[in-house]
């Protein structure tokens, strides 16, 4: 289910977790700055625009890495003189500018929006806890 990296990463995080709760105060403070490290390394801008395009890059990279792989392969034998280690680095480059660049645009067109109506969906269905209650006389 998680594969060995990720049945390592949730041992990890479980010792720690637990290893928190009988920390000396020295060590505490260690995991304190640690989280801050972590939040000023995962919390920017960057690291925001990665995480909301991500869905789409994982929709979109496919189809680029076939249009991008199959002209380069087929129309430009220049490419083909390439070393494979070139080859591969353009096919990566050009994917992931092309991904992204398309991610960003459904992202703000398509998920924004979607995610902004399934709210208001979500909201207007009443709760069993509003349903339940009798009405005020």
């Amino acid at each position: 289910m998680f594969g060995i990296f990720g049945l390592t990463i949730l041992i990890v995080a479980a010792m720690l977790f637990f290893l928190s709760f009988n920390l000396p105060d020295s060590a505490a403070g260690t995991v304190v700055r640690s989280q801050k490290a972590l939040r000023l390394a995962l919390g920017n801008r960057f690291m925001r625009f990665l995480a909301d395009t991500s869905y789409s890059v994982y929709l979109i990279h496919g189809l680029f890495i076939s249009l991008v792989g199959g002209n380069l392969l087929f129309s430009a034998s220049r490419f083909l003189k390439f070393p494979p280690s070139a080859r591969v680095g353009l096919l990566v480059l050009t994917t992931a500018a092309g991904s992204y660049l398309v991610a960003w645009f459904l992202h703000r067109v398509i998920e924004r929006p979607g995610i902004a109506i399934g709210r208001v969906i979500v909201r207007s269905i009443p709760t069993r806890a509003a349903s339940a209650r009798p009405a005020r006389n």
